[in-house]
């Protein structure tokens, strides 16, 4: 299961971040951030009523996103990868993470603490 993806919150996410089959805990650390031109975000999945049209417009942001600038990050830990065996681990890195500049996209450090406690009880 993956809690975030290089391209969650229009390609601001610093991290990737999932549970593998083994039950650890993945994050891998962007080591580029990609410049996303102003106003130029991807299309929302809630402003469509037609998913056909989505996809349609999704595909071309894609490709269109392929292009965008990348500039290499200079905060620590960027392009490394951990391990953790824990969800609680994996929220304190991310939040270790979030305090030297990493963006990591909302609810996951929540999710990894609900998950935390629902292993616990």
């Amino acid at each position: 299961m993956a809690y975030a993806r290089f391209s969650s919150d229009g390609w601001r996410s610093d991290v990737y971040v999932y549970e593998d089959d083994a039950g650890l805990f993945n994050v891998y650390v962007a080591q580029d951030r990609i410049v996303v031109p102003d106003g130029v975000w991807p299309p929302s999945i809630k402003d469509y009523d037609d998913m056909d049209k989505f996809s349609a417009d999704m595909v071309a942001y894609m490709s269109m996103a392929h292009d965008f600038e990348r500039k290499r990050k200079t905060e620590p830990f960027s392009g490394e990868n951990f391990i953790f065996g824990a969800p609680g681990e994996c929220a304190d890195f991310l939040e270790e993470l979030a305090s030297v500049g990493h963006y990591i996209p909302d609810g996951v450090i929540e999710s990894l603490r609900e998950e935390e406690d629902e292993s616990e009880g």
